[in-house]
């Protein structure tokens, strides 16, 4: 199959785009599958059929782009995948239709900066919510917001807030993960990870109590927003580190305990593991974007906890990427 981009190959970010979507979506299946086999020694869990992305191309919410001055004039585009080579691009097909419509009128923006400001080499980040506004990391666009509408609920972010970047998803991303929870109206959910409060503000009418842990407080004070917009009561945010901060939530909650971890690519660390296994959970959901991390991680919960469901979802389609949601449940 013929690649859609003509820097496919030497582009450092695409790495599946001349494969059809369908062997895409079961080779991300078999790359979870490779990297749980550890832990499925007696078989009693599977890994379903990773759900595709309704949009295969042009989902990309948020794009990093390399600037670099060429022959008097601003250039965007990419390094190439041995880090060594500058490629220029006019568009990028895993952008949103709106990016790539804005990257004439975000060049002309960097022109018009004074000259004392020269550029050589350095990044851009172009991010768009539901209107059609696009949002850059240049000074020109700070302190400005983003919006966006999931589960009926709104969400403000920032151009540097983790969210999800590819929203054509988020609804099976979502359903996912409430089903595996299961929730009754009853108990407590820690959102730990929570960034800018998806999850916890989200799931906030199926729990008696939600509890959030974010470090950074931009994306706290932005979750307390968004929890104050939508009308939510029974949510609260703390800033911090995860495994600092654990220890005061487990002496308010009340069970039946769930609990959401969503890391940063990096996993858990040592001391959040050792946070969580001491604690009495129900169910714990481990939102996953970098296999290795996630084997690493289950090689230190498997004494606490086992794997009952995985679910691979193409968060990221002509990536080698690929998003993981399982439910982990205490040993017997």
């Amino acid at each position: 199959m013929k690649a859609e981009c003509s820097y496919f190959g030497t582009c450092g970010g695409c790495a599946f785009q001349d494969l059809e979507y369908s062997t895409q979506l079961e080779l991300k299946r078999r790359l979870v599958e490779e990297a749980l086999s550890a832990f499925n020694s007696s078989h009693s869990f599977t890994i379903s059929p990773t759900i595709p992305s309704p949009k295969p191309f042009h989902y990309r919410h948020m794009v990093a782009m390399t600037v670099k001055r060429r022959q008097d004039h601003l250039q965007f585009g990419f390094m190439s995948r041995d880090r060594r080579t500058f490629l220029s691009v006019e568009s990028c097909p895993i952008a949103d239709e709106r990016i790539n419509q804005f990257l004439p009128v975000a060049l002309k923006k960097l022109e018009e900066m004074p000259p004392e400001r020269k550029f050589h080499t350095s990044q851009v980040v172009l991010r768009i919510g539901d209107d059609r506004e696009v949002v850059t990391s240049l000074r020109t666009d700070r302190g400005r917001k983003l919006e966006c509408k999931i589960g009926g609920k709104i969400f403000s972010y920032s151009i540097s807030s983790f969210f999800q970047n590819n929203f054509s998803i988020l609804e099976s991303f979502l359903k996912t993960v409430r089903s595996f929870l299961k929730p009754q109206g009853q108990g407590t959910l820690f959102d730990l990870y929570s960034g800018v409060g998806l999850f916890g503000i989200l799931f906030a009418d199926s729990y008696k109590q939600v509890m959030g842990i974010e470090e950074g407080y931009e994306a706290v004070q932005l979750a307390l927003e968004n929890t104050k917009r939508n009308g939510i009561n029974n949510v609260s945010f703390l800033e911090g580190k995860v495994e600092a901060l654990l220890p005061e939530l487990i002496s308010r909650a009340e069970k039946p305990l769930h609990v959401i971890v969503d890391p940063p690519r990096m996993g858990l660390k040592p001391e959040v593991i050792q946070r969580l296994s001491a604690l009495p959970i129900d169910k714990l959901v481990y939102v996953s974007c970098e296999l290795a991390a996630l084997r690493r991680d289950l090689e230190a919960l498997q004494e606490h906890f086992v794997i009952s469901q995985v679910q691979p979802l193409d968060l990221f389609p002509q990536t080698k990427h690929v998003e993981t949601i399982l439910l982990l449940i205490p040993r017997s």
